[in-house]
C-alpha cells in the first residue's frame, strides 16, 4: 500500500518549515525597532525680513514597526519647522514627531541635541531705504 503524498515526512517537514517561515515573517514585520537617523532641518513660513540660524542636521532616534522603519531613509527624513511660530531672538525648540513627515507609528523616541537652539534676528535695510527714511 501507498502511502497518500501528503502524508510522506519530507512533504510535512517542508510545508512546516514554509508556514513557520512565513508566520515569522508576519510576526517580525509588526515588531517596533528603534533606529537612528540623521535629519536636516527646514523652516517654512519665512519672512524676507528674517535671518535664521540654527544647525543644518540634528540626529533622531525613532522607534516604530519594523516594516515602516525600513522604508524610511535618513535623506527623505526631515524636521519641518514653522517660521512663523518663533520669535525674534534666540527660540529653544523640542522636536516632536508632528514636525516629521513620516507615518503616524512612527514616534521620536530621543533627538540630540534635546532642545535646537534657533536664533532669530531681522535683516537689515538697504542703505538707500534708510537714506531715504532718515529724512
Amino acid at each position: 500500500m501507498k502511502t497518500p503524498f501528503l502524508y510522506k515526512k519530507s512533504t510535512l517537514k517542508i510545508t512546516a518549515c514554509i508556514l513557520g517561515y512565513s508566520v515569522w515573517i508576519v510576526m517580525s514585520s509588526s515588531y517596533p525597532i528603534t533606529t537612528c537617523l540623521r535629519a536636516p532641518v527646514y523652516f517654512y513660513n519665512v519672512s524676507e525680513q528674517l535671518t535664521i540660524d540654527a544647525p543644518a542636521t540634528v540626529n533622531i532616534q525613532v522607534c516604530g514597526p519594523r516594516s515602516v522603519i525600513r522604508q524610511l531613509r535618513a535623506s527623505a527624513t526631515a524636521v519641518h519647522i514653522n517660521a512663523t511660530e518663533l520669535h525674534e531672538g534666540i527660540n529653544k525648540i523640542s522636536l516632536s514627531s508632528a514636525m516629521l513627515f513620516v507615518p503616524p507609528t512612527v514616534q521620536i523616541f530621543e533627538s540630540t541635541p534635546r532642545y535646537i537652539e534657533i536664533s532669530i534676528t531681522k535683516k537689515d535695510a538697504p542703505a538707500a531705504v534708510n537714506a531715504h527714511t532718515a529724512l
